[in-house]
């Protein structure tokens, strides 16, 4: 299982969530890859406009097999 977060520098709800994202990295000591929508290119590919910040659950084969839209910015 693959966890991406996608967010904004200029997304409040991004840059409030870091700091819960982080602790349940810690908690269930799982990596979540985090990128920009702005400055990373991998977030190009989950097409997800500014509808953020956006948590996405890969299975094994990379499917998207979760997605959690927050809608704060």
């Amino acid at each position: 299982m693959k966890i991406i977060k996608l967010g904004a520098v200029w997304c409040p709800g991004c840059l409030a969530s870091r700091p819960v994202y982080k602790e349940v990295e810690k908690e269930l000591n799982i990596n979540i890859i985090e990128y920009d929508i702005d400055m990373d290119e991998e977030a190009e590919e989950y097409e997800v406009g500014n509808k953020l910040p956006v948590l996405i659950i890969l299975d094994d084969n990379k499917k998207a097999k979760d997605l959690i839209i927050n809608y704060n910015c």
